[in-house]
């Protein structure tokens, strides 16, 4: 029996572990959903305050809560809408009826208080699920594509102002992390007014606007790569459309993110840069702690008709910690 290498050891392939049983799970007696309501009534351009208090025995899952919403669209003068009226549902509107999100434990805020919530939604939504999860599940958040003649669906829902449900995951930090709540915390989650939009534009609408030149710089040094130059004018960008796969480490993966080429370049022109040391954004490791200088630089190749909003959604490793008296703790600032 030759080995291809010598040191290479012996194993065992699973179909021949006849005597392997898998672990038994006896931490956790029982698990139940639970609803919990507003504190108080709904009203309009007021915050929805959630609170929840932290039993002795009860931990929570976080990553498992989601948001049920029942709306329907009315007249300024809280009329009903009559099928002559046009209204125009924004996409993945579950989110977009909230400018803010901020959730507090034990009456510490330990959420990014900021009034982009929507577009943290849309893009994490965008970029995180393929064609299965946005022509499934994410259709109870409203979630379809304005390529698909996604107005025209969302707009059926609310037809003289019919009620619709909606359902979602949260889209905030302490919600996208698998540990579980300790007992004896509070959790409280606000969400504030929403944006009051433009009816003949989406604010989810993002375009090229006639970029040429892409670079992310740290201390001067380009990361990852080289700056990206690009023509859509000859449709030259398909660079800038790999990093959509590179940058959330999707590349050579059998996943998708359900954006065609044609679809990246009429609405959906964003761009992913990965500026971890190792390139890694999907590991279980963190990376050390890094004070630079970072620039981004755009060059256009006709000059800008109107102002433009560069929207940055930028990723962190950050750890929250609670100790034995449930005093929160987390340094962001490092």
């Amino acid at each position: 029996m030759a080995f291809i290498l010598k040191d290479s050891p012996e194993c065992v392939k699973s179909e021949l572990e006849l005597f392997n049983l898998p672990g038994t799970q006896t931490v956790i007696q029982d698990g139940q959903w639970k609803q919990f309501h507003p504190l108080s009534n709904v009203f309009d351009n007021a915050p929805v305050e959630f609170h929840i208090s932290g039993s002795a025995e009860d931990y929570i899952d976080l990553s498992q809560t989601q948001l049920y919403v029942k709306a329907k669209i009315v007249k300024v003068d809280n009329t009903p809408i009559t099928k002559d009226d046009t209204i125009g549902p924004v996409n993945l509107f579950l989110h977009s009826l909230f400018s803010q999100v901020d959730v507090s434990l034990n009456d510490r805020v330990v959420s990014n208080s900021s009034n982009t919530y929507p577009y943290r939604s849309y893009i994490e939504t965008l970029l995180n699920h393929g064609y299965d999860s946005k022509t499934s599940q994410l259709t109870a958040e409203l979630f379809y594509k304005d390529s698909d003649d996604g107005l025209k669906k969302r707009t059926e829902f609310f037809k003289e102002s019919a009620t619709v449900d909606m359902i979602g995951c949260i889209h905030s930090d302490l919600f996208h992390q698998d540990r579980l709540l300790l007992n004896l915390v509070d959790l409280k989650d606000v969400d504030n007014e929403a944006f009051h939009g433009v009816f003949s534009k989406s604010p989810y609408e993002f375009k090229h606007f006639n970029l040429n030149f892409i670079g992310v710089y740290v201390d001067g040094q380009p990361v990852p790569h080289n700056p990206l130059e690009l023509d859509f004018s000859k449709d030259q960008y398909i660079r800038a459309y790999q990093t959509l796969f590179v940058g959330t480490d999707g590349m050579g993966q059998d996943r998708g993110i359900f954006i065609s080429r044609k679809e990246y370049k009429d609405s959906n022109t964003l761009f992913g840069f990965n500026l971890s040391p190792d390139l890694c954004s999907s590991g279980e490791h963190l990376s050390l702690i890094k004070h630079s200088n970072l620039r981004l630089e755009l060059k256009f190749s006709k000059s800008l008709e109107q102002t433009v909003c560069v929207i940055v959604f930028a990723e962190f490793e950050n750890v929250i910690e609670i100790n034995k008296s449930r005093n929160i703790l987390y340094d962001f600032g490092n």
